[in-house]
């Protein structure tokens, strides 16, 4: 089977990956619904498990570990790796060797649209791992397919250096190209959280810290 490897990829800054906050899911989620929100299906196997960073992506023709591997050893500290194999679950793409490898490298973590395997191993070595869920089957097939090519994982585009957040409400991207936009909404909304607190602390409601228009500001709503 053909393999296309690329090693390069163009990642966001540090500095522009920190802008987006703590890798809370449902946040960032909130500005790329529609386009940059997993299937729900993905899940981690921990639910206090969060990451973010540059994706790294894997994309695969069948369910197999031996392409995963080689990207591993490709990958920079506190990347994402990404793993697009069509949501089959009949073999694994990621195990509890690979976990020890991403502890080792500093990686960010793994999201699999598909299975993992030595799932307590995995969750003792403490490396995030998003997926469908495991699967009593190693194997490594090497039947094909690409390192850092786009990839549709849980039913999103994801390009290499894309931003991938990970927490127990599941897995969205951020496109590389809208990391300064998510960031300013993300700002706007963690002030909107801030006054929501102080109302409440006070024995207030959530309409009495912020208009409805403000509340309901996008181009959706027609105010009049």
């Amino acid at each position: 089977m053909p393999y296309r490897i690329i090693t390069k990829i163009e990642r966001p800054s540090r500095e522009a990956i920190a802008s987006l906050g703590e890798p809370r899911a449902t946040y960032i989620g909130s500005f790329v619904r529609g386009f940059g929100v997993m299937d729900p299906a993905i899940q981690p196997l921990d639910p206090t498990w969060r990451m973010m960073g540059p994706a790294f992506t894997v994309a695969l023709e069948e369910p197999d570990a031996g392409l995963p591997m080689l990207a591993m050893d490709l990958m920079e500290p506190g990347d994402v790796l990404v793993i697009a194999a069509g949501g089959k679950m009949d073999t694994l793409c990621f195990g509890g060797g690979m976990a020890s490898t991403g502890v080792q490298r500093g990686l960010a973590g793994a999201v699999i649209d598909g299975a993992c395997s030595d799932y307590l191993f995995i969750r003792e070595k403490g490396f995030p791992v998003f997926c469908r869920g495991p699967v009593a089957c190693h194997s490594v097939r090497y039947l094909g397919g690409s390192i850092n090519v786009p990839v549709v994982c849980g039913g999103v585009i994801v390009r290499p250096g894309d931003v991938v957040v990970g927490s127990g409400d599941g897995v969205v991207v951020v496109p590389k190209e809208q990391i300064a936009w998510v960031a300013q909404e993300l700002e706007a909304q963690r002030q909107r959280l801030a006054r929501y607190s102080e109302v409440l602390r006070g024995g207030g409601t959530i309409g009495q810290g912020v208009s409805a228009r403000e509340r309901y500001s996008g181009p959706e709503y027609q105010w009049e």
